[in-house]
């Protein structure tokens, strides 16, 4: 199913908040933020979003209405690195693999040579600091909205019944 709307999110970890040997490689970690990518399937475009303070007013006016769903290109979202999408791959020590998704360059040379040089549409990633808001588009928006409702909607269903 297309995506039929945003995920807000949180930076919980910004790039100075790096962590070898958790956030390997280094080179391309740009954030940790508060979304478990198991809530969209694995499977989000990070875009230039609703309002986005990162960018010039210039920037914001491209990405306002329908171009806030403008993709940031050479960013990743997921578990952990790319090579090991999954909590498990981390040697199933649980406390090294948190719930947040991970957003890294898909590339060492970062906005070098991920960014599309259309407008500069990735490079405010470099400058997230914790407590930012970003917003994501699920690849499956029917898909993200179950399983937010399996994990959350159902515990609280069992509740009141």
């Amino acid at each position: 199913q297309p995506s039929i709307g945003y995920i807000h999110s949180t930076v919980i970890r910004a790039r100075e908040d790096a962590i070898e040997g958790r956030d390997d490689p280094i080179s391309t970690f740009l954030a940790e933020i508060d979304l478990d990518p198991s809530l969209c399937s694995n499977s989000a475009t990070l875009v230039l979003g609703l309002n986005n303070h990162h960018v010039g007013s210039y920037y914001w006016a491209r990405s306002a209405g329908a171009g806030s769903s403008m993709e940031a290109p050479g960013v990743w979202f997921g578990h952990g690195s790319r090579n090991t999408d999954s909590c498990e791959s981390e040697n199933k020590v649980k406390s090294r693999c948190s719930r947040g998704g991970i957003l890294r360059w898909l590339d060492d040379g970062g906005p070098t040579l991920c960014n599309s040089n259309d407008g500069k549409r990735s490079e405010w990633v470099n400058f997230l600091r914790k407590g930012d808001t970003v917003q994501l588009v699920p690849t499956d928006g029917q898909d993200a909205i179950m399983q937010f409702v399996k994990r959350y909607c159902e515990k609280m269903i069992d509740r009141i019944v």
